[in-house]
């Protein structure tokens, strides 16, 4: 009859340890879904990109599990093209527009030729002008902004701006304690619900 009792005992024992850790798995990636959005506003605050793209950028690279409640969010690696910041090519009216007949694949109209590019990088910075242009990228559908690096056709170099890496970098500092936070939420109301 005890040794029932003791056999039931650690059934049930076992079951609850089962049920905490899967309720703190899930705690633990709620919390990190919750803080792939407060790293979103946080780049977000410092540069100039849109959300769905910036979140396309960043993942979580691992899911907590029972056996392994950990989870790890993190941010792709790759250069953002410099026109991705509001990029817009900038045009003048040519001396002699009958002569002009512009440049359809940068957006030109006849009787315009380039004077350059702006781009805001920063959220709160202003825009900045500079003698930039459009050029199509090499297998890819779209445009990059340029520099002249010399006087040959192809002296240029294409522009990037700050990453989303490095973006993600310079925030996880300020937004871990409200990752921490959420995360004790996420726990508090994991282990009510059992």
């Amino acid at each position: 009859m005890f040794e029932d009792d003791l056999k039931r005992a650690q059934a049930q024992l076992k079951a609850t340890v089962s049920v905490i850790d899967k309720a703190q798995a899930d705690a633990v990636n709620s919390a990190t879904r919750k803080a792939l959005t407060l790293a979103v506003n946080g780049i977000k605050s410092q540069v100039n990109l849109k959300s769905p793209y910036i979140r396309t950028k960043l993942r979580v690279y691992q899911k907590a599990t029972s056996r392994k409640p950990e989870a790890v969010l993190g941010a792709e690696s790759r250069g953002v093209l410099l026109d991705r910041f509001d990029g817009q090519q900038m045009v003048v009216k040519t001396k002699q527009p009958s002569r002009s007949k512009g440049d359809p694949l940068r957006g030109i109209s006849a009787g315009y030729k380039s004077k350059g590019t702006t781009v805001k990088v920063k959220t709160k910075g202003s825009t900045k002008f500079f003698k930039g242009f459009y050029i199509p990228l090499k297998n890819n559908n779209s445009m990059g902004i340029a520099v002249r690096t010399g006087s040959r056709k192809n002296d240029y170099k294409i522009l990037y701006g700050p990453s989303v890496s490095q973006t993600f970098k310079t925030i996880r500092e300020d937004i871990s304690e409200e990752t921490k936070d959420l995360l004790v939420t996420e726990l508090l109301n994991a282990l009510e619900s059992i």
